[in-house]
């Protein structure tokens, strides 16, 4: 292997943190630029592409053989991709940042099995970003919206927003210089900006496992928007398969699980897991067979 990666896996920022964040890295990086994970999207033919896909639908409802959907993309040859403003605009939630070499061209290579021509020669310095959004999880049942790209207004004080976690990764040669210093600075930037201190809560009944906190700039770090978010109520939480608060949140020691309780709660932990995986299992069971029946 010759590759290294520097990596956030779990970032909580907000659209306002994506933006101040965007404009440090322009400030760092003029020639940085932003564009989509697919930056072939602007040279479809998005209407033949709807057109195609409902066809489709509409022969296999038929129980009639379909052909395989081609997005209809223009010659891409010459052009750049569409360039985004920031990492927060509305129309877009995942990105390459690519810092562009003096008089880089884009080369666009062959079609794929799907019709899509990708750039072959991406810089050397780039990173990836991908936007999450922010998930009330106590309305789906009442089938309403449950994402939302800013915080949404909390119905009461008990219910549960999550922040979901961002993802941030440099991959470069580990014998290119120029790469590692790029991927160096991307996090040095993210450092200044970001806090790196959290609280584990446990689900159910909402108290904090430990008063001391953890602290993995891999696993996890919050953008100082997405921190006072955090602490403007007792409900809001950074969500990465466990619920997380800032370290600054002002715990009182009713809130946080004393040494016995802490104990008791980690010795009955594999029981209850044990007890939740058979009733997932159970649950899937039981879909399968109404699907088998139904079908």
């Amino acid at each position: 292997m010759n590759s290294r990666s520097k990596a956030c896996e779990e970032l909580f920022m907000t659209r306002a943190d994506n933006k101040e964040f965007s404009d440090a890295l322009r400030d760092a990086f003029p020639r940085l630029v932003l564009v989509s994970v697919k930056p072939w999207k602007p040279f479809v033919d998005w209407g033949y592409w709807r057109a195609a896909v409902a066809e489709r639908n509409r022969l296999e409802a038929a129980g009639k053989k379909s052909p395989r959907v081609r997005h209809r993309m223009r010659d891409p040859t010459g052009k750049m991709p569409h360039l985004w403003s920031d990492l927060a605009v509305a129309d877009e939630d995942q990105f390459f940042g690519w810092l562009l070499p003096e008089g880089w061209i884009p080369e666009w290579g062959k079609k794929d099995d799907f019709g899509v021509r990708q750039i072959d020669n991406p810089p050397r310095q780039r990173f990836f970003f991908s936007r999450r959004r922010f998930n009330c999880p106590e309305r789906s049942r009442l089938r309403e919206a449950v994402w939302f790209d800013d915080p949404p207004e909390p119905r009461d004080s008990n219910e549960t927003i999550h922040l979901e976690g961002c993802d941030l990764t440099v991959r470069y040669s580990r014998y290119d210089d120029e790469a590692a210093a790029f991927a160096r600075t991307v996090f040095r930037i993210l450092g200044r900006q970001t806090i790196d201190r959290f609280v584990t809560i446990e689900p159910d009944s909402r108290r904090a496992l430990s008063a001391a906190s953890w602290r993995n700039r891999r696993l996890g770090m919050a953008g100082r928007r997405a921190e006072a978010w955090a602490l403007e109520r007792r409900h809001n939480y950074f969500f990465s398969g466990r619920i997380d608060k800032p370290a600054s949140y002002p715990f009182t020691p009713q809130d946080i699980f004393t040494a016995e309780e802490l104990a008791a709660y980690q010795a009955a932990l594999p029981a209850k897991n044990e007890a939740r995986l058979a009733a997932q299992n159970r649950h899937a069971i039981k879909v399968v067979g109404k699907f088998a029946s139904d079908g």
